[in-house]
């Protein structure tokens, strides 16, 4: 039987981490579509809307539904190739290596893309200025979504 109100969605694997440090991996739900930004949907979009929980497809075929506020971060593997940092210079924006210190004295590094207004370009101004849940901290393994609720401290690199 099918159903007319079904909203089509793909899956994306993902590594999610709880604030008390139990990894989960599954998939989750996105859209072809994104009502934020032009281009599909992605986990980064899902954690950041205004809706608490989100669902998490198990490898075991179980299906979780997850509060946000319990995580403390999600990595999403590479899918494809990274964009040259030389062409983020192009649409006015610069990459920042960074230390991210987590609650319970976990770390993690990588780059931040930072916005770069002329008048406040730096990475101090972009934090402060961040308004998002998660953090995108790209990394050699993929993206990382960091909670903000989880980050202490953060040490520049470059």
């Amino acid at each position: 039987m099918s159903n007319d109100y079904r909203i089509a969605k793909e899956r994306y694997q993902v590594v999610v981490t709880t604030l008390e440090g139990e990894e989960l991996v599954g998939d989750m739900f996105v859209q072809p579509y994104s009502p934020r930004h032009t281009g599909p949907e992605a986990p980064g979009d899902v954690l950041n809307d205004g809706d608490p929980f989100f669902p998490l497809a198990l490898e075991n075929g179980d299906t979780l539904l997850l509060a946000k506020t319990g995580i403390r971060d999600v990595v999403v593997p590479h899918d494809g190739e990274a964009v040259p940092e030389e062409e983020y210079a192009v649409v006015g924006m610069r990459m920042a290596l960074v230390e991210l210190t987590l609650g319970g004295g976990g770390t993690c590094t990588g780059s931040l893309r930072l916005e770069m207004p002329d008048e406040r370009p730096r990475l101090l101004d972009f934090l402060n200025r961040f308004h998002e849940r998660f953090l995108p901290l790209h990394t050699e393994a993929g993206t990382r979504l960091v909670s903000w609720r989880c980050i202490e401290r953060v040490r520049p690199l470059d």
